[in-house]
Order: structure tokens, then sequence, then C-alpha cells
């Protein structure tokens, strides 16, 4: 696991001094807002006029929708009662199923209100999921204690036919009827939470097996939002715009809860809408002023290939101060692809930050300041260059644990630790709160990477690494070599180790969706040919299968666990086009 790095950096690097880790300050104004104890403590300190927007829901299809601070906590508080009188208690558990709008931010700020946790979980991805859905919903309400959940119509009538509304224990309201209730009777004001009060359970996006439900207390939360806020930058006056699911981390926490907290401007789309139009993100932060905004590696990519230049007119980034690439490895290639297409329509060169963290970091672990230029390193046989996430934020520890437990030095890869106060509180099961860290605080991540002067880079996944005659292979390298190869579709490859017996080593597998049918032959040679170029290893099989067969987390990551158990179960009938081969 262990192993040397060499680092490098855009511009100069003789005459560079160690660095020295700088506590991140708060906006005064900001700070004074997220001094409270409690997330319900902190909304309670917003010095917002009642006329001004507290979000805006911009839509493809629909007009803008304007919420006004005064309707967002009258509706806020109105969830709360409906809440209350469909019999959630103080500390109870509710879980959010909604598409990204009004009635998820009702729903979700209505639940703190009400003094119990919101349980936001990810939707069915299509038809396809439907069957299955209704068992997976009751499992994941059985872990989290959970007797209700929040649904729009359409799915209850698909899970609950025939008006039960109800799967297993869980009942399933709508939003309309949480407001309907509301004023029956007199809500009962329920005790208030306190810090180590779970002000949140997220479900981890189980890229490497199945999610987690992961306990964040009000403590947790807002140690998190100081730090990241503080490292940011924050300001009165700014705008942020994301497109980010809010049944993850990311947009949840980074973008809604921190935006609407600090007293800044948000701005929704749904994440279908990015999707079907990535241009339209680009629009909505050009119309709005955005200052700031966050997506994944992969939105970068997508926009830098599918947005015309000539699609650019009347777009101004210039406003952007920050914009974070965080929740998948950062390619340095991407970002360079992504400022160089941008730059006409006003894009700053020190405006994409890389940045790291976890469900289980509660969302920030690592940030670059805004401004800085992006740093790099070299690893042995690596296909590309490494990107700098940045040192950890204020108030949080990260060391590298080599594989016997010990601490490793400056440059040494190993797994990535954390001890802090946005470590998470546990993990969550039918059988009660389980520990998420060690005897001295110490958080595992499961993701190996190595220090350089307080910064951090990110190599990989412990449990993705591919061992083949004893040597090392990160997926992500062997998988950025199937991006290249002309008929495969971008971003969207698999490469994972499987035993073999006879060898007593690992052999190679790659999984990759292919854009051509006709075309599919050929490209495998071209991947066998360029992997043994590359790495001088040659995949025992590669599998190329139709568009949108490779499994998905929650936030849109390719799952290479689950994609290797469904290898091994055969669960790829429709392959296009199969090659194996005996070499290892």
């Amino acid at each position: 696991m262990s192993g040397q790095a060499s680092q490098h950096e855009a511009g100069p690097a003789r005459g560079r001094r160690r660095q020295t880790t700088r506590p991140d300050v708060l906006s005064p104004v900001i700070e004074q807002m997220l001094a409270g104890a409690t997330l319900v403590d902190c909304l309670a300190r917003q010095q917002r006029a009642p006329e001004e927007t507290a979000y805006c829901v911009e839509s493809l299809d629909q007009p803008p929708l304007v919420v006004t601070w005064a309707s967002f906590m009258q509706q806020a508080a109105r969830a709360a009662t409906g809440l209350q009188q469909l019999g959630v208690g103080h500390r109870g558990r509710v879980m959010i199923i909604l598409p990204t709008g009004a009635d998820f931010l009702n729903a979700f700020w209505g639940t703190l209100l009400a003094s119990a946790t919101p349980v936001p979980a990810y939707p069915p991805v299509g038809f396809a999921q439907l069957p299955t859905f209704a068992d997976k919903l009751a499992g994941m309400a059985e872990m989290v204690g959970a007797r209700v959940a929040v649904v729009p119509e359409a799915l209850r009538a698909v899970l609950a036919p025939g008006g039960q509304g109800r799967v297993g224990d869980l009942t399933l309201v709508t939003p309309e009827e949480i407001m309907a209730v509301a004023g029956r009777r007199d809500a009962v004001t329920p005790p208030p939470p306190v810090a180590d009060d779970l002000g949140l359970v997220q479900f981890s996006s189980g890229s490497t097996g199945d999610p987690r439900a992961i306990c964040l207390t009000h403590g947790n939360l807002l140690s998190n939002i100081r730090a990241f806020l503080a490292r940011i930058g924050m300001r009165p006056g700014d705008v942020c715009v994301s497109w980010l699911p809010l049944y993850h981390d990311m947009g949840l926490i980074g973008s809604m809860i921190g935006t609407i907290l600090s007293g800044t401007r948000l701005v929704l789309i749904s994440p279908l809408d990015f999707l079907r139009r990535p241009l339209f993100w680009l629009q909505v932060m050009s119309r709005h002023g955005a200052t700031l905004s966050v997506a994944p590696q992969f939105a970068f990519n997508l926009c830098a290939r599918k947005v015309r230049r000539a699609e650019l007119v009347g777009v101004d980034l210039s406003p952007l101060r920050v914009l974070l690439n965080g929740a998948e490895p950062v390619q340095a290639a991407g970002v360079a692809a992504f400022r160089a297409r941008f730059r006409a329509a006003g894009l700053h060169s020190g405006v994409v930050i890389p940045c790291y963290g976890l469900a289980e970091g509660t969302l920030a672990v690592t940030m670059r300041r805004p401004g800085q230029r992006l740093r790099r390193a070299s690893l042995p046989d690596a296909a590309g260059a490494i990107v700098c996430v940045g040192p950890p934020m204020n108030e949080t520890e990260v060391r590298i644990r080599d594989q016997q437990g010990a601490w490793e030095s400056d440059g040494s890869i190993g797994e990535i630790c954390l001890r802090g106060p946005s470590a998470c509180a546990g993990y969550l099961s039918a059988g009660g709160r389980q520990p998420s860290v060690d005897a001295d605080g110490w958080l595992s991540t499961g993701d190996l990477g190595f220090l350089d002067r307080g910064e951090l880079f990110v190599t990989g996944r412990l449990k993705d690494l591919v061992i083949i005659g004893g040597r090392n292979f990160y997926p992500q390298d062997l998988e950025s070599v199937a991006g290249e190869v002309p008929g495969l579709r971008p971003g969207r490859a698999v490469a994972f180790g499987v035993t073999d017996a006879q060898l007593a080593t690992q052999a190679l597998v790659v999984v990759a969706e292919t854009l051509d049918h006709a075309t599919a032959g050929a490209a495998a040679t071209a991947l066998r040919r360029r992997l043994l170029e590359r790495f001088g290893v040659t995949p025992q099989d590669i599998v190329l299968v139709p568009r949108g067969s490779l499994p998905l987390t929650t936030s849109g990551k390719l799952r290479r666990v689950q994609t290797r158990i469904e290898y091994e179960r055969g669960a790829f009938p429709d392959a296009v086009y199969r090659a194996r081969s005996t070499g290892a």
C-alpha cells in the first residue's frame, strides 16, 4: 500500500519554504449567524429582510420559482406543524424522497423545526428500479428507525397501490398532506434540539458497497459548515448556484444548508435539467451573477465537451470566485480543458478549486484556497498527474497510515485518516448506533493518498487496488486509458481485479460502455494494446456494454464493487462485445 510520489507544481518550484497551516477566518456577519449550537439556532439568527429572496429554483420547463425569506420561514414552520400532526415526535426520523424544489426545503427544515432528524434518500432511477425500490426503502427505514417518509404522490401511488399509503412499517405522506393537516390542531412546541442531537442522517454514496446510514450531529454539521465557508471566504452578497442532488452531501450540506444559514442567496437547478442541457448551468450562473458553485469532475468534462463556443454568447462567468471540484478524482487535464473552453466567457484561471471530502467527514476534509494554482504530483506508472486537494479544514487533522497501522511520513502513500469535530458520530443500523472512529478519535476513510507540505493528494481507494503479480494498479489510471479509445464512452469504464486461482494473483477485468456497437471489436483491441503499452498488463476480460449499463451511485459515480459483483454473477447478458485472454 505504501509508495513514494514525486511532486511538482505549476510554475517555478525553487526556493519554496515548507507550508505552514494558518486558520481560515469567517466574515464577522456570517460568523454571527453561525454562532448557534444547532441548525435551528442558526436559522433563527438570520438577518434577512422578509421580502428578500431566500432561494430561487430555475427550470428548463417552468418559470423560475422565487421564494422570499418570509415565505420560506412560514412554509417551514407549517411543515413542522404538519409533521407533528402526522406523528413525528421529538428526535423522530423523517425520510425525504423528493425532487429539488420548495417541497424538499419545506420538508427538510420543517423536520428540523419539529426537533426531528431529516433523512434524505435517493429516489428510484427510472422504471427499472421500481419493482425493488419498495423493499430497499423499507430496509433503509428500518436501518434509521424512520416511521414516516415524504414522497411525491406519483411515487406513493406506485410504491403503495390501493390507497394504503404504507411500505411495511413506513407511512408515506405527500407534501400536500403535510401542509393540509398543519392547521387542524395547535402545534405542540417540542424541546429544542441540542448540539449532540442528530441533525441529519445521510446515506453514503455506495461506491464501495452498500450505502451506510451516517449519523451527523448538529455539532458535526455546524463545525464543517463554518470551516468550509471560512476556507472559501463566503461573504454577504454571495450567490450560490447548484444543480447537485439534495440527497447527497455536496448539494445538501455544501450548497443548500450552508448557503441558507450564511444568509446568502441560493439558486437551485434540478440535476436532470443539468444532464439534459449542461449549458443551462452556465446560463443560470450568468443570469444570477453567481459567485459560488460546485460540481464533480465529470460535470467539468461534460461542459467542456458538450458546450459549443457559439452557445456562450451572452454568458458571463466573470463574477465566479469559487468553483469547487470534488466527489471524484480531480483531473488536471479536465480542469485545463474546462478553463480553456470558458475563458472567453470571463472564467478566471484560479476559480476551479480542488477539494476532498466524504460523508463520514460530514462533507469537506481538505480544500485548496481560492486563487491558488493547481499543484500536481506524479506516481510511477500513473496515467496522469494527481491534483493536490489542499490542506485540512479548520479543526481537522489528516494523517496517513500504513498497512500495519503506523503513521507514514510525507510523500508516502497509505490510508487517509481524519480526526476532528466533523468526523461523524457513528453509523445507524437496526441494532443501534455503531462507532465510526477508533479509541483515539481517528476515522479511517478507505481512501489512499499522501501528504506533502501539509497538503493532501488522493491516489485511489484502498479496496479498489488491483494487484497483479505484486504490482499495484489504481483503477482510475486503467480506466482513464479506456476514455482515450475511440468508440468507448469517456468516464464510463470500470477496472477491477478478480482472483486467478491458478496464478495466485489477480487478473484484470475492464467493463466499459461503448458508443458504437459496430466498432466494439476494434475498440477492445485498441484498449488491450494501450493497456499493455502503458502499464505492461493485459486484461483477462474486456466486456463492452451498451450506454447506461454500468451501476452508478446516487451522486453519479461508478460503483466498482457492484460492477465486479455483477460481473462475477454474469449480470451483463446484453454485452455488445467480449474479449477474453489467458494472459496475466
